[in-house]
């Protein structure tokens, strides 16, 4: 089962209020953006996303040498003693407050699906190579993976609540709104690491960090076979989320379709022989009409729908799939069970794949497919207006299609992850994304990590991992 430890985390030095230091994670960042965080010299993008260093080798060594220097310099420091974190998301959404609450910790590193940790997307190559190249360089996990988890007991709540009862280790402010940090005492230790080792865990978001962080471990095995259990890089940063927190909100990952011969809507519903229902929805020459109108679609078919607009017409169209038509329409497919009643599963199978010829290959080589997070922004993405977060090799292609979707509840999230298999890549949008630059787990000697007599701790772990 999963294994969640404490630490020493690397925290800014002598910051009540980090608000300055505090960085987005680096796939939700614009060049804009980078460029205003980038003004403060202590910020955290410039480890997360570092520069070009012309003529001192590449950006991830970059970053590694501005690491270095904040550690030497006092800008960045190590905890005295290992400790779970109490943190604090406050922030605004759809005209409404939200609080998000969690806990950073480790996670130890084991392939999904395996040691109780199950992933719930499937990956794209681009980001992990990005990724383990700068963990590589760094040796530390700069972003926290974002883990989901159980609490019936409401033990873990309690001892969360209580170290947010006292004063914070610091506060701030940033784009999404208001956060908090606040060490766990040290008596609750125990309670969190057992109840987290007796359940499965599943990931929100930071799927490719921690196949990097897999990578990466293995290779520093192989290069130190003979070296004890545990060590620092056999574990991963992670934010760990309750799963039926309040606060908790997921959002749906929008599809811009690019670089294919052109097509039309009719060229679509002529493959794809009657498999959905077609039902106009107007047109819209304005992509926040255009937003409004699926949005309104979408609302009233919660499962089983999606909205599509072409490059080439200005008539949005709203696709359902009948559920008694579903079973057919999967026939031949090599499908799990668990992945055919979901809205993504569908458009990608169904609609990408086998009417539009997007082989799985070609999803992960992001060759054909960017990812979208506003409905506008994709609309106009299709009537050449740019690319989107996540566009990889088909930014700079010609636009087809847009394809708007609901967001994914986080029940089949859940149900779909502990099947031990994946949705399609970007299936979910969990907002506000865990901010970079609380807490660092910076991979020094295990006494460095979790402090001397770590080995007398009940949470300390038993037994040797088998690989």
């Amino acid at each position: 089962m999963p294994i969640v430890l404490p630490f020493r985390a690397v925290r800014p030095a002598g910051a009540a209020d980090p608000s300055p230091r505090l960085s987005p994670p680096y796939d939700v960042i614009s060049p804009e953006e980078r460029a205003r965080l980038a003004v403060d010299p202590f910020n955290a993008v410039h480890l997360e996303l570092p520069a070009d260093d012309a003529g001192a080798g590449s950006r991830y060594q970059a970053a590694r040498r501005t690491l270095d220097s904040w550690l030497a310099g006092g800008a960045l420091a190590r905890d005295a003693a290992p400790s779970f974190y109490a943190y604090e998301q406050r922030f605004t959404h759809g005209g409404r407050e939200r609080v998000r609450r969690g806990f950073f910790g480790l996670l130890e590193l084991r392939p999904f699906g395996e040691g109780g940790v199950f992933a719930h997307e499937k990956t794209l190559d681009a980001p992990k190579e990005d990724r383990f190249r700068l963990l590589e360089a760094t040796r530390t996990n700069l972003s926290p993976v974002f883990v989901l988890y159980e609490d019936d007991q409401g033990a873990v709540r309690a001892a969360t609540d209580a170290a947010r009862a006292c004063k914070p280790l610091a506060r701030a402010k940033t784009a999404e709104g208001e956060e908090g940090l606040w060490a766990i005492e040290s008596g609750d230790t125990d309670t969190i690491a057992r109840t987290l080792r007796s359940q499965a865990l599943v990931f929100a978001d930071g799927h490719h960090r921690y196949e990097s962080a897999l990578r990466y471990r293995a290779q520093r095995r192989a290069e130190e076979p003979d070296a004890p259990y545990p060590q620092a890089y056999d574990f991963m940063l992670a934010c760990f989320v309750e799963a039926s927190d309040p606060g908790l909100l997921v959002l749906p990952t929008h599809r811009v379709v690019r670089g294919l011969p052109p097509f039309t809507m009719a060229d679509i519903a002529a493959k794809l022989d009657g498999t959905f229902r077609l039902e106009g929805l107007g047109d819209c020459i304005d992509p926040s009409c255009a937003a409004w109108r699926a949005e309104a679609f979408l609302a009233n078919h919660p499962a089983g729908a999606f909205v599509a607009i072409t490059a080439n017409e200005r008539v949005l169209s709203g696709f359902v799939l009948d559920p008694h038509v579903r079973d057919k329409a999967f026939q031949g497919r090599d499908v799990p069970q668990a992945l055919q009643a979901l809205d993504v599963v569908q458009l990608h199978e169904l609609v990408l794949g086998g009417a539009l010829g997007i082989t799985p290959e070609k999803l992960s080589a992001q060759s054909h497919v960017e990812y979208v997070k506003s409905m506008s922004d994709a609309v106009s993405a299709v009537r050449g207006g740019g690319a989107g977060a996540v566009a990889g090799a088909a930014g700079a292609l010609a636009p087809n299609a847009a394809f708007l979707m609901n967001a994914t509840p986080v029940a089949q999230v859940l149900e779909v992850a502990r099947a031990n298999v994946r949705m399609p890549q970007k299936s979910t949008y969990f907002l506000p994304k865990i901010t970079t630059g609380w807490t660092f787990h910076v991979h020094g000697a295990p006494s460095e990590v979790w402090g001397e007599g770590a080995q007398s701790h009940a949470w300390w772990p038993a037994q040797v991992p088998s690989a």
